[in-house]
């Protein structure tokens, strides 16, 4: 099982931490059951659920998936946003 993904996804596996298995503090959490818990979530409803599905959605027709903050606000993807001619030298990326 690969582990580096949930650095993009700090907020919201806290969110669902909390929301789905009443995790109070994640950041006291061993990290062996941290990574057991956050690697289930999209099983459950929550955040990453909606990101994992977004993910397949976006897999299947080979464009980025765009989804919702939840506030009803389209979340768009950075990789996206790179390309774009309309960000283009708006924002430094940094050397990710």
């Amino acid at each position: 099982m690969q582990t580096a993904w949930v650095l993009d996804y700090l907020d919201d596996i806290e969110s669902d931490l909390s929301a789905v298995h009443r995790v109070d503090d994640m950041w006291q959490m061993d990290g062996p059951r941290f990574f057991r818990l956050a690697h289930r979530l999209p099983a459950y409803r929550g955040v990453m659920r909606m990101r994992a599905e977004a993910e397949a959605e976006r897999a299947s027709d080979g464009r980025p998936a765009r989804t919702s903050d939840g506030a009803g606000r389209e979340v768009v993807p950075d990789s996206e946003l790179r390309r774009s001619a309309e960000f283009a030298g708006m924002v430094d990326w940094g050397t990710a």
